[in-house]
């Protein structure tokens, strides 16, 4: 975790604090998930410094954004209290994402929806973190694939090999598995819904 939030914290830290100027560019991909959403909460993880959770936002939804970096974190408290949103902020390492329910950050069948853009969870992770969502909430996760690898150079170790995700299709109802080519990047993009009882 210290590595990770080291790096991360750099990167913030480098980042103009302007909210006119600076803010974070939301994912291309945001608006065709939006509806899966609502009614909230979400949970954003690896949030950074908002690009998603600010979008989400502003669009009356509760957000709860979890990320390595207090750096980020604060950043993305300064953006939503500059525009009066009520993004809730959670410093975490997703490494171990258990610690998020022993440490009563989160808790069993809270959320409409889980999310991760642009960052390759472990499916472990995942794995660990079904239990947050609401019955019929969803799981939706977009992240760079090893075409985005390709033809960028970013490194594979952060990209979605093919199909990764699809054994959580053991636990949740995948409603699709895409990939696709957008504005930002080549990603693998999963839709889950969890069963209702």
């Amino acid at each position: 975790m210290i590595n990770d939030q080291r790096k991360w914290d750099s990167i913030f830290s480098s980042r103009n604090e302007d909210p006119e100027s600076s803010l974070p560019r939301p994912p291309a991909l945001l608006d065709d998930y939006m509806e899966y959403f609502w009614p909230g909460p979400i949970l954003d993880l690896a949030c950074g410094d908002g690009a998603a959770s600010l979008a989400i936002s502003r669009n009356g939804i509760e957000v709860h954004g979890v990320d390595v970096s207090p750096v980020g974190l604060d950043r993305l408290s300064k953006f939503a209290n500059h525009e009066g949103l009520a993004v809730k902020t959670l410093a975490a390492d997703l490494d171990h994402p258990n610690r998020l329910f022993t440490e009563n950050l989160i808790s069993e069948a809270r959320y409409a929806a889980i999310t991760a853009l642009r960052f390759k969870a472990t499916l472990s992770c995942w794995q660990t973190l079904i239990p947050a969502l609401k019955p019929g909430g969803y799981l939706v996760i977009a992240s760079f694939n090893m075409a985005h690898s390709r033809k960028t150079g970013f490194n594979p170790k952060f990209c979605l090999r093919e199909g990764e995700y699809l054994p959580l299709s053991d636990t949740l109802d995948c409603m699709h598995y895409r990939q696709t080519e957008r504005s930002d990047g080549n990603f693998d993009e999963y839709l889950f819904c969890k069963p209702l009882p």
